[in-house]
């Protein structure tokens, strides 16, 4: 923001033997250096429209760029896909599970009985004044127990934590910061069973002065304080359960994300909405392109022929290089999605031209016919 201090430029800069120190100022006797961080250090051959400087602070402000770390689960592992190599371990014995099992991309961390994922390289990690938490879960069981999702540790042994209640048929349930501004949210029957949620928390001393609790990519209404720094704490980041207590998750977890920024309330909608994007939650993919039935989504649920189809290309592709001709039975079968559940949502996308009519019903995509199938 421009502060409103103006002053006149009328000839050029002065042109002089010096170079350019950065953290530091050289000759004159100055001792004038500076203590402290310096980054994204620009200079340019242009003054800047007052558009253009907030345009550049947004961009460097960009959630991305602030990521401490990332678990996503989708290779089957604990890792940190941030490029932080702030690695997790699994606790216990964790599944990855893929297909609706899934909330976005390929697996998700599946949890009982007190497995999870442990972050060890986040002990003592200062959280500062800025900082924000977000994760996906579907709790499939209510047991009577408070049970953690994701958190640094129980109550107020930890810095901050999402948890959810016994309360409601364990539908209530929320999250907290502790520090120098103890504040908790706890949301009544916001959290149906056997569907997935994603909460955000943001925690903000340094501009606001408010910590925010978002599901699913909404502000839910209840701020709270933020005036100091959150506590530093020796414990590691547990995903799936809690150390010391027999409040673990039961259920589904997937991409579990850590800011060192409070994100803003449209960020996090823009975070929701692009973890809803069609191709994290393709199933399959069947391009035909490299004359064969195979799955190019990525999730190797790979067809295989069907008596003796054709891959033809030039016109008779619709996109891409290739498309699959069929007649007399011919076509690709895909085993893999035996017993496939399905679930809540669900859609499915082809191109065909049918190129004769004999009386005849014609089946193009489905997995049966009429109701012995699921779709068609």
């Amino acid at each position: 923001k421009d502060v409103g201090i103006t002053g006149t430029a009328s000839k050029p800069m002065k042109t002089v033997a010096n170079s350019v120190q950065i953290g530091f100022q050289e000759g004159g006797g100055t001792l004038e250096d500076l203590t402290g961080y310096i980054d994204s250090s620009r200079l340019y051959a242009k003054s800047l429209l007052a558009e253009e400087v907030a345009a550049l602070f947004d961009s460097e402000r960009r959630p991305e760029n602030f990521l401490i770390a990332h678990f996503a689960y989708d290779d089957s592992s604990c890792k940190d896909v941030s490029g932080n190599r702030r690695h997790g371990r699994p606790h216990g014995s964790p599944s990855f599970v893929s297909g609706t099992a899934a909330a976005v991309g390929a697996k998700s961390l599946q949890v009982s009985g007190g497995s999870g994922c442990e972050v060890q390289s986040l002990k003592n990690y200062q959280w500062g004044n800025e900082f924000t938490a977000c994760t996906w879960f579907k709790r499939t069981a209510s047991d009577g127990r408070y049970q953690g999702i994701f958190s640094n540790g129980y109550h107020k042994r930890g810095s901050w934590e999402f948890r959810l209640g016994r309360e409601d048929g364990g539908t209530s349930g929320g999250g907290g910061i502790q520090g120098e501004n103890d504040w908790r949210w706890f949301l009544k029957k916001e959290f149906a069973l056997n569907q997935w949620h994603h909460v955000c928390m943001t925690y903000d001393a340094a501009h606001t002065n408010s910590a925010h609790f978002y599901h699913n990519g909404k502000d839910v209404g209840i701020t709270g304080p933020a005036s100091k720094p959150m506590k530093t704490l020796p414990n590691s980041v547990q995903i799936g359960f809690m150390e010391g207590t027999k409040e673990w998750f039961t259920g589904y977890i997937d991409s579990s994300r850590l800011y060192a920024k409070s994100l803003l309330a449209e960020e996090v909608a823009a975070l929701f909405d692009s973890e809803r994007r069609p191709e994290n939650f393709l199933i399959a993919h069947f391009a035909y392109d490299d004359s064969s039935c195979k799955d190019v989504s990525g999730n190797r649920r790979h067809g295989r022929p069907h008596g003796s189809p054709s891959f033809v290309s030039g016109t008779a592709a619709a996109v891409g290089a290739k498309s699959l001709q069929v007649s007399g039975g011919s076509g690709c079968e895909v085993q893999s999605l035996k017993n496939y559940q399905w679930g809540n949502e669900f859609t499915a996308c082809t191109w065909f031209k049918r190129t004769a009519s004999d009386g005849r019903y014609q089946g193009i995509f489905s997995n049966g016919y009429f109701k012995t199938g699921s779709w068609e």
